[in-house]
Parts: structure tokens; sequence; C-alpha cells
């Protein structure tokens, strides 16, 4: 069962071996890599909320280490599904991260809800409303920011 579950993480995994110098290594220093590798968090910011109502995520941010980091590149996203995640990073235990986001509503939001996720340790949580179960509303043509301040695990 733990196979099952390294393998999925492992899957998941966009930075393996980024640090391992490609033209000078030995069999210890793949093996060092790699664990400092799976040590590593990855960070998810979703976003759930009514679905058919159509919202544009406008701004993502990222605050890490005294820089900012666009997370959208200058664009937007449009849509209406009722779920979005972004991936916000992959990070060493202790990172201070503070993401702010900023989203349009075209048609009235009645329920809408931030949740961050991490792996290693695995964690979830809501991050707004802080208060689990209780859900934001956004008014057609409204505009909701907010930012999160965060510590990973």
């Amino acid at each position: 069962m733990s196979f099952i579950l390294i393998t999925l993480k492992i899957k998941n995994m966009k930075h393996l071996f980024q640090n391992l110098n490609i033209k000078r290594f030995t069999s210890e220093d793949i093996k060092n890599i790699f664990e400092e590798d799976i040590n590593k968090s990855d960070v998810n910011l979703t976003f759930k909320w009514t679905p058919s109502r159509q919202i544009i995520f406008y701004k993502l941010h990222l605050n890490v280490s005294g820089q900012t980091i666009d997370l959208l590149n200058g664009s937007s996203v449009n849509t209406e599904i009722g779920t979005n995640t972004f991936n916000i990073g992959t990070y060493d235990d202790s990172v201070d991260l503070e993401i702010n986001y900023g989203i349009l509503a075209l048609v009235a939001v009645p329920r809408i809800i931030s949740l961050l996720s991490q792996t290693n340790p695995t964690a979830a949580y809501q991050v707004s409303p802080k208060d689990p179960g209780k859900t934001n509303k956004i008014e057609s043509g409204d505009k909701f920011e907010e930012s999160i301040k965060y510590k990973v695990q």
C-alpha cells in the first residue's frame, strides 16, 4: 500500500532531479537529491463555487522570500465549471508564503470557498472563509480580493 502512495506522489513531482548536476554526478548524488526532492511539499490553491457561475481570476500573486511572482503571467482565467486549482509551487518546510488573489464575478456567485493543500505531509485547509463549512458570496459585477498567509509544514 505505501508503495502505491509513494508512486502517486512521485508521479506528480515536477521538480524531481531538478538540482542534479548533469555534468558531474555519482550514484550518491542521485540518492541524496532524490531524498531531498521527495521531502519538499507541493502547494495548491483550489477554489470551489456554485457551478455554472462565470468568474474571472484576474490576479494571483505569490510573495515568497521577498520576491513577488505573478502566477497568471499577466493573463486571466475565465471559467464557470465550479472548481479551479492553481499550483502555487514546491517548497521546503517552514517557508512563508503570501498569496494574493482577485476574482471578478460576471454573475452572482452565492457560494465560494478557497482551499489550500500541500503534500508531504498531506494537509488541506479551508482558508476563505476561515470557518469550515461557511461560504463567501460575490454579487454580480463585484470584485473579491483576498490575501492568504501560509507557512509550509
